[in-house]
């Protein structure tokens, strides 16, 4: 599970193409009422492997996500990619990390990988179509198992559960 910074519409490219991964291997976490729900964008689900996933909390749509990404890398080996930030950034500054990538790395049980996208922001800011020359960087950290958050832990007891994701999910942050 590769997790990014955002602030672009062209990090999952630049993702992909920094880790020389293929396309048609490669799933983009996709905000589902953002890509699926409005008429005007729901035809680039068609064009990139857009897998869905709802943004509204509670254990119901959690589950549906792990679901359809449990699907899509039982295909065959794939790659997701997910914004923890939940959101791009309009000028670059990383934003509090969300838990639900930890949360899905463990139920998927594969690591996050953290990953810093640098300047993508210039070359096409949140809300502009014209992309501008920019010069471009994106580096890749050690992957991060949030099984080792959860060793030694009552699996019962969901404060303990959830602080581990919390736990994990600022060590990927800090390492992003």
């Amino acid at each position: 599970l590769i997790c990014s910074n955002h602030s672009s519409h062209i990090d999952s490219a630049l993702l992909m193409v920094a880790a020389n991964l293929k396309f048609s291997e490669t799933g983009l976490i996709a905000a589902k009422d953002y890509f699926f729900d409005q008429s005007s964008k729901n035809y680039l689900h068609y064009l990139m492997n857009l897998v869905p996933i709802e943004r509204k909390s509670g254990s119901k749509a959690l589950h549906d996500s792990i679901a359809i990404c449990k699907k899509f890398l039982d295909d065959k080996e794939r790659t997701l990619i997910i914004y923890p930030e939940g959101t791009r950034s309009s000028n670059g500054k990383i934003s509090k990390f969300k838990e639900g990538a930890a949360i899905m790395a463990h139920e998927l049980n594969i690591p996050m990988v953290p990953a810093y996208i640098d300047k993508a922001y210039l070359a096409l800011p949140k809300g502009s179509y014209i992309m501008r020359p920019t010069n471009i960087s994106v580096s890749f950290g050690k992957p991060i198992f949030v099984k080792d958050f959860l060793d030694n832990l009552d699996i019962e007891d969901r404060k303990s559960v959830f602080n581990a994701y919390k736990e994990a999910t600022l060590e990927l942050q800090i390492r992003v």
